[in-house]
C-alpha cells in the first residue's frame, strides 16, 4: 500500500551516510508494511525529537544539521558503541531513534550516561524502487569476489573503542605512501561512517572501503562467517586495484565480543600478515598483545593512545618486548616499510 509520499519528498530529504551505495533513481516509492524491518532496509522517517549529535552524515560526508520535522532517508541496523548507543531493530515499523550520525535507525536499550537520549524519528515507510522490491543496501554491496592474487595486508586492532585504531590506520597508510606502495584502506568491523574513510583518503589511500561497502550499516551481530567473508572480498577488490598493501582496521577493538569472534576465524587470520596493536595504558598492552599472539598473529607493534606518554610507552616497551610507535613514527617511510614485512625475518621481534 503506499503511503502518498512521492518522488519530490524523497529527493528533498536529507540522505545518510549508509544509504550511499544506493542510486537515487532506484528509490521510487514510500511504502507502508506490517512485516519487520530487516537490517539494511532504507526507510523513510520523520524527525520527532533531537537527541544526541543531532546531525546526520550525509553520503559526501558533510554533516547535516537536523532539525525538528525534518524528513529522512536512512536504513535499519543494530548498533553497539560503548560511548553512546546500545540498539537494536525493531520488530515494528513504530517510533525508534536514529542512533548513529551515518544513519542508522534502530530502538536503543541504553546509552552511556554522559550522553543525551537519541533523537526520536517516527518511520514513515519503507523504500521501493519501481519494480516493487524493497530496498536494502545489502543488494547494493560490492560484488563477492575471491581472492586470487595475495597482497600484504596489516591490520589494525585496538583494545577498545576510543584506543586510537583509525588514526593509527591513516598513520599507516601515509607512511607505506611514503615508502612507495599503492596502499589501501579498509574498515571490516563497526558502523558506517564518512569520517573514517576521509580519514584514510585524506593520509593518501589509493582506494577505501568500509562496512557499507560490504552492504552492512554496522556489523553488530552479523554473523562473523559473513564478515570475515566481506573481508576477503574487500582485500580481493584492492589486489585487482593493483594495491601493493592493505591496512585493515576492525573497529570496537578485543574488548567487544564481535571483534575478537572475527579475529579468531582461521580464514581471516590466514590472510592477515600482522597486527598493529592500538591501546591506551601497559596493562591493555600486555593483554591484548598476549590475546592476539594466543590466538597465532604475528603482533608488529604497539601503539594508539599510549604513544602520548613516553613514560607509559617505556612500560608496554619492557613488557611486551614490542615496539610502541607514535602516529608520526608510523607515519616516516622506514618504519612503515618495516611494518610491512610482516612474517619476514625483518619484522620487530616478537617475544
Amino acid at each position: 500500500m503506499g503511503s502518498g509520499i512521492g518522488l519530490e519528498r524523497l529527493s528533498r530529504a536529507k540522505r545518510g551516510f549508509t544509504t550511499r551505495r544506493v542510486p537515487a533513481a532506484d528509490m521510487h516509492e514510500v511504502v507502508d508494511v506490517a512485516a519487520p524491518p530487516q537490517p539494511g532496509d532504507l526507510v523513510f522517517a520523520r524527525v520527532e525529537r533531537l537527541g544526541f549529535r543531532a546531525v546526520l552524515e550525509r553520503p559526501d560526508g558533510r554533516e547535516a544539521r537536523l532539525y525538528r520535522g525534518d524528513e529522512i532517508v536512512v536504513c535499519y541496523g543494530n548498533h553497539q558503541a560503548p560511548a553512546n548507543f546500545e540498539a537494536v531493530v525493531p520488530d515494528n515499523m513504530g517510533p525508534c531513534d536514529l542512533v548513529d550520525t551515518g544513519g542508522i535507525a534502530a530502538k536503543a536499550l541504553s546509552w552511556h550516561q554522559d550522553v543525551n537520549a537519541p533523537t526520536s524519528i517516527t518511520p514513515l515507510g519503507v523504500i521501493r524502487d519501481p519494480s516493487g522490491r524493497r530496498l536494502n543496501i545489502g543488494s547494493y554491496a560490492a560484488p563477492a569476489r575471491p581472492l586470487e592474487r595475495s597482497v600484504p595486508v596489516v591490520a589494525v586492532v585496538g583494545a577498545s573503542a576510543g584506543s586510537g585504531s583509525t588514526t593509527v590506520a591513516a598513520a599507516l597508510i601515509r607512511g607505506l605512501c611514503a615508502h612507495g606502495e599503492r596502499a589501501a584502506g579498509m574498515k571490516v568491523t563497526g558502523a558506517g561512517s564518512g569520517r573514517d574513510l576521509w580519514e584514510l583518503t585524506d593520509a593518501g589511500a589509493s582506494v577505501v572501503f568500509d562496512v557499507v561497502d560490504a552492504g552492512f550499516p554496522s556489523t553488530y551481530e552479523t554473523d562473523v562467517g559473513d564478515i570475515v567473508q566481506s573481508a576477503q572480498s574487500l582485500v580481493a577488490h584492492a589486489a585487482r586495484a593493483r594495491c601493493s598493501a592493505v591496512v585493515m582496521e576492525l573497529s570496537g577493538g578485543l574488548t567487544q565480543s564481535e571483534t575478537a569472534e572475527v579475529l579468531r576465524a582461521e580464514a581471516l587470520r590466514a590472510m592477515v600478515d600482522g597486527v598493529i596493536f592500538a591501546c591506551t595504558n601497559a596493562i591493555e598492552a600486555s593483554a591484548g598483545s598476549a590475546w592476539l599472539r594466543e590466538a597465532e598473529y604475528r603482533v608488529l607493534a604497539l601503539s594508539g593512545r599510549i604513544s602520548r606518554s613516553p613514560l607509559a610507552m617505556r612500560a608496554a616497551e619492557a613488557g611486551t618486548g614490542l615496539a610502541c610507535y607514535p602516529a608520526g613514527d608510523l607515519q616516516r617511510d622506514e618504519v612503515a616499510g618495516s611494518l610491512l614485512v610482516g612474517r619476514s625475518e625483518g619484522a620487530p621481534p616478537v617475544q
